[in-house]
Order: structure tokens, then C-alpha cells, then sequence
């Protein structure tokens, strides 16, 4: 492996069962719904690993893969988007987790989950992958409990890029209100782009307010802070430049299922975060790569793809240049 990457994603290999439902939440026992499509996705960090590399991104996936017949088919549908899957590595033994995603007729979605993980490799090896990327995803799911195989190789990642100069990008979760606080401290102290959604920033600050919460969290850290709130956009702030905090503001599009809508965002940030587009590029891209998956079902190879994004920029007024249309890469995008 001698080419660079841009971003590191560390990950345990999960792949989503879709399960799309005629009806609305809740579901109580002793009913029934007629499911209307099911199917199986890349889950988990599957989301921006795709929705970063269909932007151009050259991602590397690093972790475990069940030996079973879902680690094949996870293995199977990354190769499919031409993504690197060497250091996705086959343990005897180990078996795919699996997050099965309920979808109601209206869009809502609830999961229910088994996200185990398993060791796989010494975290000096995990940590010379970064070495070849220019940034690094830490998901606050594996830091939220100590025990977790992934809690110490995350953690190294952390100290890792910040001796090295790399780009840390972090996303606390639903678990962030379970988060140890010295833990999640230390993180966010270190990362240079902190992306959650209302809802975790007000389990880690006590404020329902998009920007009183970042304004809390900022406090801490040494980066930026993007809080989303959904069609509303997201409110972006700075360590140092609070005075230019500003929102970004949401694309309008039919809401047909929000699961993955962050990590689409998410993966389009990096992406862009990492090649140096201009601030304005990076959010209203993460924006629209948002907006647009929030207007489909389902997860993994079901985020947005790169002509749907350029599709909505245009129907938005932005000019996307030819040659990123030619390449399929938004490289040198200006919005």
C-alpha cells in the first residue's frame, strides 16, 4: 500500500437489513404490517465510507469482517464502488453484526441492533493505516463503553493524528449522553471538526437550542462544531471565531427516510474538508449530499450518488464545473 488516502475509517464490518413497512410507528406486540421491500446494505460506517467516496473521496476501511455470508456480501458490495478493501480483514469466527432498520410509510426509522465488535489487528498496525490518509473518523459508538474491542484502538487513533498532523473528524452518536466525560472531553478537545445533530448536542450540553449548544461545545474545543437540524441546515462555529458563527441553510426536498442522512453529511464534509474547499463549499455540499438521502430510502449503496448531488446544487442555482462532472469529483468545487 503505497497510495495516499484521505480519510481512515474504522469500523466493524456491520451491514444493515432494510426492512420497508406499510403503516406508522409504533409497532405493538400483537400486531401486524405488511413489509412492502427488504434488502441488505453496507450499515454502519458503510454509510461514509460510500457517501465520501461517491464525492470523489479515496477512503480506506479499516476493521474486521465477518466470516460469514454478510461479511462476504459487505466485502462484495464495497469492491462494487471500486473501494479499497485491504485492510478489511476476514477473522474466523467473527460474524457480521447486523442493525435491522425498520422504515414506516412515513419515512421514520427505528433501529434495532447488535453491534458487536472483535479484535482484529494491534493498534500499532491500526495506526500505521493513518499514516497513509490525511484524516481519521472517530465514532463515539466505540468509545462509549471501555470494554468495547474498538475503545482503545479509537483512542490511539486520537493521540495518533494529533502527533501526526491529521485531520480528526468526530461524531458522538446517539450515545453521546453515555459517553465517559474525561473520554469524550479529550476528543473533543482534539478534533478538528465536531459534526452531531440536535438531539446529541443537547444530550452533551442540556440545550435544546442548536446554537447555545454549539456555543457550549465550542468552549471545549479546539476545531469547529457543526450542529444539524435537519431541513433547517446546520449551525457552524469556530474555536476562536465565534463572531463568524453562521448558519448554513438546508435544501428543500420531500423527506422520504432520514436514516443515513447524517452520515452522508458527514462523509461529504470529509471529503471536502480534507482537499480544501473553502468553508461556504464544505457545508452547503454536506448540506445537499444530506438533503438529497433524506429524500430516499434506505442506507449504504442506497446514499446519494454524485449526479443526484450536482442534480439538486443546479436545481439550487450553483454551477458545478464541467470537469467535476467529467471526473465524477468535486475537487476544486467552489459553491
Amino acid at each position: 500500500m503505497n497510495k495516499a488516502y484521505d480519510i481512515m475509517i474504522l469500523g466493524p464490518g456491520t451491514v444493515d437489513n432494510i426492512i420497508e413497512f406499510d403503516g406508522s410507528f409504533p409497532i405493538q406486540g400483537g400486531c401486524s404490517r405488511w413489509i412492502t421491500d427488504s434488502y441488505w446494505e453496507p450499515g454502519g460506517e458503510g454509510n461514509l465510507i460510500i457517501a465520501c467516496s461517491r464525492m470523489g473521496g479515496l477512503v480506506l476501511p479499516v476493521g474486521p469482517v465477518g466470516d460469514d455470508y454478510h461479511g462476504s456480501f459487505l466485502r462484495e458490495a464495497m469492491e462494487g464502488e471500486g473501494i479499497d478493501t485491504s485492510c478489511m480483514v476476514t477473522v474466523k469466527g467473527y460474524k457480521a453484526p447486523i442493525a435491522n432498520c425498520l422504515i414506516d410509510g412515513n419515512g421514520i426509522h427505528s433501529f434495532v441492533s447488535n453491534l458487536d465488535t472483535c479484535v482484529f489487528s494491534t493498534d500499532e498496525e491500526i495506526c500505521s493505516k493513518l499514516d497513509l490518509c490525511k484524516g481519521v473518523f472517530i465514532s463515539g459508538y466505540y468509545i462509549s463503553y471501555k470494554d468495547n474491542a474498538f475503545f482503545r484502538p479509537m483512542m490511539k487513533l486520537v493521540e495518533h493524528a494529533g502527533a501526526t498532523g491529521k485531520k480528526i473528524f468526530f461524531d458522538p452518536g446517539p450515545l453521546a449522553g453515555k459517553i465517559d466525560k474525561d473520554v469524550i472531553g479529550k476528543v473533543i478537545k482534539s478534533a478538528d471538526v465536531i459534526s452531531l445533530n440536535q438531539e446529541e448536542a443537547e444530550a452533551l450540553t442540556g440545550s435544546g437550542d442548536p446554537e447555545k449548544a454549539a456555543n457550549i461545545l465550542v468552549e471545549s474545543a479546539t476545531g469547529v462544531v457543526a450542529v444539524k437540524d435537519g431541513s433547517r441546515g446546520c449551525y457552524v462555529i469556530e474555536k476562536g471565531k465565534e463572531a463568524a458563527a453562521r448558519w448554513y441553510g438546508g435544501f428543500k426536498v420531500k423527506t422520504v427516510d432520514t436514516s443515513g442522512a447524517g452520515d452522508s453529511f458527514l462523509g461529504a464534509l470529509m471529503f471536502a474538508w480534507v482537499n480544501n474547499l473553502d468553508r461556504d463549499t464544505c457545508f452547503t455540499l454536506a448540506n445537499a449530499v444530506g438533503a438529497v438521502k433524506a429524500s430516499k430510502k434506505g442506507t449504504g449503496r442506497k446514499v446519494p450518488t454524485f449526479d443526484e448531488v450536482v442534480e439538486l446544487l443546479e436545481q439550487n442555482g450553483y454551477v458545478i464545473p464541467d470537469e467535476c462532472k467529467q471526473y465524477k469529483n468535486f475537487v476544486g468545487l467552489k459553491l
